[in-house]
């Protein structure tokens, strides 16, 4: 019986010293990587670097793959929680996640890419990497002509590297952060051109024999940002116009401040209700609406929606170009936490509103 009490309180402190153990062995790795050493790495030299005993090494590791396989998992958990994108929307704002955060390892990034331990470890989790890929770009791709497919995997496997924030930081002088932003940036509009063409059905003849296209974008295809707590789909552009349709979903309790701005908008409730202000000469106009109403607002004229209903409400948006950038610039693909905005992200509108034109009347946003 004090054999077994004895077992069962050592065993938490064995389990302790393996963890630390298997840090050291990982750690050591790291070093290596950034030692510039010419000699490849052995598992007989980490467990030297590491001042182990060689069979404590291959007690945890029984190969050197196994070895390489966790550290690039060891190393990527201390980058992003999800280094692998499980969506499209990950895929496009993986970078502006991660490339600020390599500089904090910059080392090992780069030691990753310029030594043969580096490659080997990265090309170990590349199958991993492309089937992730592949699944992520599904809804863009698979519309897309085989080449256009193919091309579309090749381009985002090179945006969301290590190669290009390495690229970026040394060529154009740039933070990871700023770095991150300008591949995110590309991302998004690579995948929406691609949706665009992978959508375009037979072209129709026009009047003068002008040849115009038809494109579908279905709303679970579209891409998505969060602005403040609604979230936007870009559905496409109206053809011949820099006017674009977005859908938005706004939950009880958001909207806008009253404002104004040299794009006109016209809204179109899908469901739900939500509250209209027009705030022109005279009295102010308020009316809430529900499926079916279409709401027109001129440019510069003061306005806003509001969510009152206590359900969600969803509706469609004509709005040009500068809309779309304004969206574009102030919008997350992250899911907002519930509740009012915090001054962090009321901050972050009001630098937004002033890069684009956009003149608040009132208070912050809900």
């Amino acid at each position: 019986m004090n054999n077994e009490a004895r077992r069962s309180y050592n065993s938490p402190l064995r389990e302790a010293q393996a963890q630390r153990t298997r840090e050291c062995i990982l750690e050591s790795v790291a070093a290596w990587l950034q030692s510039e050493s010419p000699a490849p790495l052995t598992l007989d030299a980490i467990a030297q670097h590491a001042g182990l005993e060689r069979r404590t090494v291959f007690r945890h590791f029984k190969t050197k793959e196994a070895l390489l396989q966790e550290f690039w998992v060891w190393i990527n958990d201390r980058l992003t929680p999800q280094i692998l994108p499980t969506s499209l929307e990950e895929l496009i704002s993986a970078p502006k996640e991660t490339f600020a955060k390599f500089d904090d390892q910059e080392g090992v990034i780069r030691a990753s890419l310029h030594t043969p331990t580096g490659r080997d470890m990265r090309m170990s989790a590349a199958p991993a990497r492309r089937e992730a890929f592949q699944t992520a770009l599904q809804p863009v791709a698979r519309d897309a002509s085989p080449q256009d497919r193919e091309r579309l995997e090749a381009v985002a496997h090179l945006l969301y590297s290590a190669s290009a924030w390495e690229t970026m930081r040394d060529y154009a002088g740039i933070s990871g952060s700023q770095a991150g932003e300008a591949a995110s940036w590309a991302l998004q509009i690579l995948t929406d051109v691609v949706r665009q063409s992978g959508r375009t059905l037979t072209p129709l003849q026009g009047e003068n024999n002008m040849s115009t296209t038809v494109a579908v974008t279905r709303p679970e295809e579209a891409p998505a940002l969060w602005v403040v707590r609604d979230r936007i789909r870009f559905m496409g552009g109206v053809a011949g116009t820099d006017f674009s349709v977005l859908e938005i979903e706004v939950p009880p309790g958001s909207g806008t401040p009253p404002h104004r701005h040299d794009s006109p908008e016209t809204f179109r409730v899908l469901s739900g209700e939500l509250t209209f202000g027009i705030f022109g000469e005279g009295a102010p106009t308020v009316t809430a609406e529900g499926p079916g109403a279409v709401v027109t607002v001129p440019s510069q004229v003061p306005h806003n929606y509001q969510n009152n209903s206590g359900a969600p409400a969803k509706m469609l948006a004509v709005v040009d170009q500068s809309m779309v950038d304004f969206f574009r610039d102030l919008g997350h693909t992250e899911t907002p936490p519930a509740g009012p905005p915090s001054e962090a992200e009321i901050g972050q509108v009001l630098e937004a509103c002033a890069r684009h034109g956009i003149t608040l009347l009132g208070g912050p946003p809900a």
